[in-house]
């Protein structure tokens, strides 16, 4: 699969679909293909990994993170301490980081152990400007979730699917 652009010189789309990958026992992510054909698009080479929610993994862009990180700590009134909370959090969590080589990505320490990463097989997806890392659990979990009554769901939403 080839990472399409909507019209010459704007970004890459990201790639559609889920992408299993296996975390080997030192942390490493192998990055898929697309994924690394994706954040070369975006001219990504340092990226930002971390987690918001302590249960997946997000891998930003530089740009990407720092207007998320600008966000934050712009947040005023009662979001205030939330917002500067999930930005401690996002830093405990998260490191920069570069994919080497071999296409694979050292996934932060703190992160790693705190979502059972090493040697564990994950789930990813793209979205503008990042990636998600799905642990098996979550991944188990969520499927669970979206199968059940999934005929009312998809009954719900058949309008929007033309």
């Amino acid at each position: 699969m080839q990472v399409s652009t909507s019209q010459p010189g704007a970004p890459p789309n990201p790639p559609n679909g889920l992408f299993p990958a296996k975390v080997d026992a030192k942390g490493r992510l192998p990055v898929p293909a697309d994924f690394q054909t994706y954040l070369t698009g975006l001219h990504a080479k340092t990226l930002f990994v971390t987690s918001l929610d302590r249960t997946t993994a997000r891998i930003y862009t530089i740009p990407v993170w720092m207007e998320t990180k600008r966000r934050l700590l712009g947040a005023t009134g009662p979001t205030k301490k939330a917002a500067q909370d999930v930005l401690f959090m996002a830093n405990l969590m998260g490191e920069d980081m570069e994919i080497d080589p071999s296409g694979r990505l050292l996934l932060p320490t703190n992160l790693r152990r705190q979502l059972g990463l090493e040697n564990a097989q994950v789930w990813m997806d793209a979205a503008d400007g990042y990636l998600n890392v799905y642990p098996k659990g979550y991944f188990d979990t969520r499927v669970e979730s979206v199968t059940e009554n999934y005929d009312e769901k998809l009954e719900a939403v058949q309008d929007l699917l033309g």
